[in-house]
């Protein structure tokens, strides 16, 4: 018996080295497939960062925040704009996701977590997305990987609060500072933060204090960022004005190359998002939709909270809240990208662990199944993007392949759906937690 664990867990420990390594080997063996726009865009930048105070008083277009700006363009000037160096690096910070994607499931006790970890490392979606593609946002899933994991730590310690509040809004106040794309898994967190800080005290004083801790935290980063440099006249507060507000018109388009249920109804996915469609526009539509929808599931959410169920569920609810926020602006928006999924099938897989782990009976072998196939075919369909088949091959340029990813990630979606509902249910049945 004690040959066979052993056995397992050598197995286990080889398959996470293979997922931490992939994407570092795959960039040896493939040097040039990176998204040649995006990184050679970061190399531009560095033509306007000889001083960096005044950047955003520049023509640079340069539309990310200032941490976003140093991790692109300051780490490819450091590395004499050298693209290989850089990607290498964004590589390395893969192999870092994939082990705290391990340590998360150490800490919920899922069973042979390394194995797990190196299964969802090897899947296509949780890579290609990130460094293989040549963008920041692998820094953003480190930032969205340790903040899960204090929330995890935070809830087996059951001490700390000042501190830990302290870490969340630095968390926040570093994500907001990298990239826009982290304001939709962040926005979830977020939520449950604000309603943990009334649970973890029992006191209405203690949570506000708790709260105020976080936005101090939050605030202090932006200011000393912002007294460092300069901000154009038509702004009053932040660069991130500048960021937020002029850095994209993304939206006014049906899809960036991205999968929304708007592909359903246009057959050209560059025409206009403002043109009238039921009373109002795609673009408003998807909006309110959203919105609507967040409200929804931040009402649910608090009701975790209000019911004092024990503390396993509440990070369940936490979870699926941040799955269905992060697949649904991906469908209800307009002007989505192909590579916004980049934060959504790490967490997916984490969560079916998790509550597989729970032996709760929404999840069931049809959910892995599906984190399978979309992981596969999704991340495949970006790997054909960057090697550019979509110029000579018709399934990477038609509506077809968009739409039958759309289909998939709104069956995805439904399923989620279905199983938050099914969870809430449970929730009323529970007597109150005294943890």
């Amino acid at each position: 018996m004690e040959n066979q664990r052993n056995k397992q867990r050598k197995i286990d420990i080889i398959v996470l080295v293979i997922g931490g390594l992939l994407p570092i080997v795959l960039r040896f063996l493939f040097p040039d497939i990176y998204h040649h726009f995006d990184v050679h865009t970061f190399v531009e930048w560095g033509k306007y960062h000889d001083n960096l105070s005044d950047l955003y008083l520049t023509e640079c277009y340069c539309n990310y925040p200032y941490i976003g700006m140093l991790l692109s363009t300051g780490i490819l000037r450091l590395f004499n704009d050298s693209v290989f160096a850089f990607l290498s690096l964004l590589s390395i910070i893969d192999l870092l996701n994939v082990y705290l994607i391990y340590r998360i499931l150490k800490s919920l006790i899922v069973q042979r977590a390394a194995l797990f970890a190196g299964i969802l490392g090897i899947l296509p979606a949780v890579w290609v997305g990130g460094g293989f593609w040549g963008q920041i946002d692998t820094f953003g899933q480190t930032l969205l990987l340790g903040l899960i994991w204090l929330i995890i730590r935070h809830k087996q310690l059951n001490k700390h609060h000042t501190l830990i509040f302290a870490c969340y809004g630095l968390f926040f106040s570093v994500g907001l500072l990298t990239k826009q794309l982290l304001l939709f898994p962040l926005a979830p967190i977020g939520v449950y933060v604000a309603f943990s800080a009334f649970r973890v005290t029992n006191s209405v004083q203690r949570g506000i204090l708790l709260l105020l801790t976080s936005f101090v935290a939050f605030l202090l980063p932006i200011l000393l960022v912002d007294a460092s440099i300069s901000v154009p006249d038509r702004f009053l507060f932040s660069h991130l004005e500048r960021v937020f507000f002029e850095g994209s018109d993304h939206m006014n388009e049906i899809s960036g190359n991205g999968f929304n249920i708007w592909m359903f109804f246009f057959e050209d996915m560059g025409a206009s998002s403002e043109q009238p469609f039921l009373l109002l526009s795609p673009k408003n539509l998807g909006l309110i939709s959203f919105v609507l929808l967040s409200a929804w599931l931040s009402y649910k959410h608090l009701q975790f909270h209000i019911k004092k169920v024990n503390r396993q569920l509440i990070l369940v609810s936490l979870f699926f809240f941040f799955l269905l926020i992060n697949l649904g602006f991906n469908l209800l928006l307009t002007g989505t990208h192909e590579r916004y999924l980049y934060h959504f099938y790490p967490f997916l897989g984490i969560a079916l662990l998790y509550v597989s782990r729970l032996h709760l009976f929404v999840v069931q072998k049809i959910d892995f199944i599906l984190l399978l196939i979309g992981g596969i075919i999704y991340g495949l369909f970006v790997w054909g993007i960057l090697r550019q088949y979509h110029h000579s091959v018709y399934f990477f340029q038609s509506l077809i392949a968009h739409r039958i990813l759309a289909g998939f990630h709104l069956i995805l979606f439904a399923r989620l759906f279905y199983q938050f509902i099914q969870i809430h249910k449970m929730t009323l049945n529970q007597p109150p937690s005294n943890d």
